[in-house]
């Protein structure tokens, strides 16, 4: 945003939105990389850090993937309503993408993301307990052989079964820009990645 604080025309900031959010699944250091998960839990709602791995702008999907033996794959099972979180520190622009998750374990979208995705992203799921056992004591649950050292594919066949991803199908985008002149909020519908509402809301 400028000094001058001009709004932009909703349709022009969800394209931006979902070109930086496209980045942000190839870039490391891209402030959307990592997001907050949130869903709905048996004890209420439950939030963890997650990486973005691939988004489109076409559908108005995001990818995430995740250990299936988990427990946010049961409860987005039980509860298939969602968020992200995602914040830009330097941008001062904070999003919440909402919408419809789903799990994908055994098909084309799981799939394709396992191919695309790096050795050092898929050796965490060579974990031999699932995420959340109670251990003995301090332990980074990977393979004595893994520890320090990442697997090549062959290696990680065993891994593939422990692999879901997480899609999240966007209805409700909010953004927020903190500014020093006042900032400014706006919720956008979204229906297959088109843009159907926007309503400029209170900060």
């Amino acid at each position: 945003m400028t000094d001058s604080l001009r709004p932009p025309a909703p349709q022009e900031l969800l394209h931006s939105l979902m070109q930086q959010l496209e980045h942000a699944a190839q870039m490391a250091d891209h402030p959307f990389r990592t997001a907050v998960l949130t869903t709905q839990g048996c004890d209420g709602p439950r939030s963890r850090t997650i990486v973005v791995r691939s988004a489109c702008a076409d559908t108005g999907s995001i990818l995430l993937h995740t250990d299936q033996r988990s427990t946010k794959v049961t409860e987005i099972q039980n509860c298939p309503n969602g968020s992200l979180l995602c914040y830009d520190s330097t941008a001062q622009v904070q999003l919440i993408l909402s919408g419809q998750l789903s799990i994908h374990t055994d098909d084309d979208i799981a799939e394709q993301v396992w191919d695309q995705s790096a050795a050092t992203s898929l050796r965490t799921y060579l974990a031999p307990h699932a995420p959340g056992t109670v251990l003995a004591g301090p332990n980074c649950n990977l393979p004595e052989e893994f520890r320090g050292r990442v697997p090549d594919r062959s290696e990680l066949i065993a891994a593939r079964a422990n692999f879901a991803v997480i899609r999240l199908q966007l209805v409700l985008i909010e953004w927020l820009q903190l500014h020093r002149k006042g900032n400014l909020r706006l919720r956008m519908r979204l229906r297959q990645g088109t843009l159907t509402h926007a309503d400029w809301i209170a900060p």
